[in-house]
């Protein structure tokens, strides 16, 4: 099998994948949701591809071709391959492990991802060893070192796009997202250059200085263009133009990636760069026919909290119908993007 340091990487990785009872389990639950099968993929294991390239993110390695995993070679596929597995129930793992974290080390004795007995992936928030391993990871960091590393990428594109730190030779990143968020009224007033670093700046300020932001109003203008989208899903559902289960899967659906890295430093996770093992999830609840909208990863709900939207969004569905609109200027970046065509005003 190789080294002890290998071996003790098969074994942390075990602790953490579910047998493949458990990947049939948590299969069954969502294969139906998938519109636009790949009819190349395994049917329950999916297909290992990225273009051709996977990066392993924890250990630095590369796979230069397309792998696939089959049920006959499950549990002879070597362990390293089998953690990359699109499923979101694998995938997720290391995708998590990976955002999670700013340090590169995964042997644990008290992992932050946890197996349910239902084979259900979720985050080991509430365990407080889990929390005091976290902790500890953070107080050895080596915090001047990064805060230098954060100063070559991102110094330059913060100094030459907000005059306000034009002349600062230090930053002091809680600042940067201060000014950003009180400053800017629309989304698309800010700079595409500073805006497009605020998950590395938004996760840097958390872990060491433990800052959580509120949704600054920035965002409102975004939320309600996600949420017009959300709507019409819904109603190509209800008015039976389409179906299928009411989810939107940001790996088949390429207007979703986007609009959640927008929105990804004012979500409570981090939203993976590859999105098939994620997905937004909204239901009519048969009860008040509201509408609930979540993003959830390997079946862990996350509602999505936007404050002027009443915090997880749930409201009557003839109400959600009369809030939502699509600023003009958001529309005009839409349409120049995916060259629709420009309507005509009103």
């Amino acid at each position: 099998m190789g080294s002890d340091l290998e071996k003790e990487e098969v074994e942390t990785w075990k602790a953490l994948i579910p047998n493949r009872e458990d990947v049939e389990t948590v299969y069954n639950m969502y294969k139906f949701e998938q519109y636009k099968p790949d009819p190349t993929a395994d049917p329950i294991f999916g297909q290992l591809t990225h273009n051709g390239i996977f990066q392993m993110r924890h250990r630095k390695i590369y796979m230069d071709e397309e792998q696939f995993i089959t049920p006959e070679n499950y549990n002879n596929v070597d362990i390293l391959v089998r953690s990359t597995c699109r499923d979101r129930t694998l995938h997720s793992v290391q995708s998590l492990l990976s955002g999670f974290f700013p340090i590169t080390e995964f042997k644990d004795t008290y992992p932050i991802i946890q197996i349910e007995p239902d084979g259900i992936c979720c985050l080991n928030r509430e365990d407080p060893e889990s929390q005091n391993n976290y902790n500890r990871r953070l107080g050895m960091y080596d915090w001047q070192e990064h805060e230098e590393r954060m100063m070559r990428k991102y110094g330059d594109i913060v100094t030459t796009h907000i005059p306000f730190f034009r002349n600062q030779k230090h930053i002091r990143w809680p600042d940067v997202m201060d000014f950003v968020i009180t400053r800017y009224n629309h989304l698309m007033d800010i700079p595409e250059e500073v805006y497009t670093i605020f998950p590395e700046v938004y996760k840097h300020n958390m872990n060491k200085f433990r800052i959580l932001y509120n949704t600054p109003k920035c965002l409102h203008s975004f939320c309600d263009a996600l949420l017009e989208m959300i709507k019409k899903e819904v109603d190509d559902v209800m008015s039976g133009a389409v179906q299928r289960k009411m989810s939107i899967y940001s790996g088949h659906d390429t207007t979703l990636m986007p609009l959640l890295n927008v929105l990804a430093p004012f979500l409570p996770v981090e939203v993976p760069k590859y999105g098939s093992q994620i997905c937004l999830e909204y239901w009519e609840n048969e009860f008040d026919q509201s509408i609930d909208v979540a993003m959830r990863f390997n079946g862990y709900y996350q509602p999505i909290f936007i404050e002027h939207y009443v915090e997880s969004l749930i409201v009557p569905y003839p109400e959600f119908c009369k809030t939502l609109t699509i600023p003009k200027y958001l529309l005009e970046v839409m349409r120049d993007k995916n060259k629709l065509a420009v309507l005509e005003d009103e």
